[in-house]
């Protein structure tokens, strides 16, 4: 059975280390762009070899199975690998979503042409957006508030935010910047298993400290841990008081 969490945090930046976060971003998001329409039109091509009678529901079934998202495929392959033209592909589930609705748009859901509309890459002009990570969580940057804020919340729904390609892609810049003083921040998470166990203990639930980065989230991690020591020794405390030892 699912578990009912949640994930959330903001990272907080100099002006010129936003705009060096987010131009980073930007370019690995467009890269990617460009990634999945060279993927559609290997697709098409591929699909177009199939003709004759029936071509069409051949077209879309062999689709299903060139994106494991048909049912013998989904139970026997790891979640978002694909082989396709003998290449295998990693691939969130919303982008083949994308890629087959892209590709059998039309009428009848017969085999189109995809189209580089639909695959848009961010302007220079743009400097806030945000990123879908699989339906499961999103990111999303700031050039107002100079942050970049995270959120995952439903069910089991942690995990697999972080094994979309656009948070590892986040992670992977979060990796090579160097932080500036003052930047960076904390994601917290709770879920409803710890919010439970703390109404039947009777003390007060607190999230959990997940992820810390740059100076900021140094900070905070100490005293993050510092004031929870605290908070043990002093629920330990009151125990020992409440039951006469």
């Amino acid at each position: 059975m699912s578990t009912r969490e949640k994930e959330v945090g903001t990272l907080s930046f100099t002006a010129t280390g936003y705009m060096e976060v987010m131009r980073a971003i930007r370019a690995l998001y467009n890269k990617r762009q460009d990634t999945l329409l060279d993927l559609a039109s290997t697709l098409h091509k591929e699909l177009t070899k199939i003709t004759g009678r029936g071509a069409a529901e051949a077209r879309k079934n062999q689709l299903l199975k060139f994106l494991r998202m048909d049912m013998v495929s989904m139970s026997c392959y790891p979640r978002s690998e694909c082989l396709i033209a003998g290449k295998t592909h990693q691939l969130d589930d919303s982008e083949k979503d994308r890629l087959l609705k892209e590709l059998l748009r039309g009428k009848g859901e017969t085999l189109t042409k995809p189209r580089r509309t639909s695959f848009e890459k961010l302007t220079n002009k743009v400097a806030s957006f945000s990123l879908n990570c699989d339906h499961y969580g999103e990111l999303t940057l700031s050039k107002v508030t100079l942050t970049i804020k995270w959120l995952s919340d439903g069910h089991s729904c942690i995990d697999s935010a972080k094994e979309s390609v656009y948070f590892k892609l986040f992670s992977s810049v979060m990796t090579d910047y160097k932080w500036r003083r003052n930047e960076g921040g904390a994601f917290y998470q709770t879920d409803e298993h710890g919010e439970d166990a703390s109404d039947q203990q009777g003390i007060a639930y607190h999230p959990n400290l997940s992820e810390h980065y740059g100076p900021k989230g140094i900070t905070i991690k100490t005293t993050f841990w510092s004031y929870h020591k605290k908070e043990a020794a002093k629920a330990m405390t009151d125990f020992m008081a409440k039951h006469g030892r």
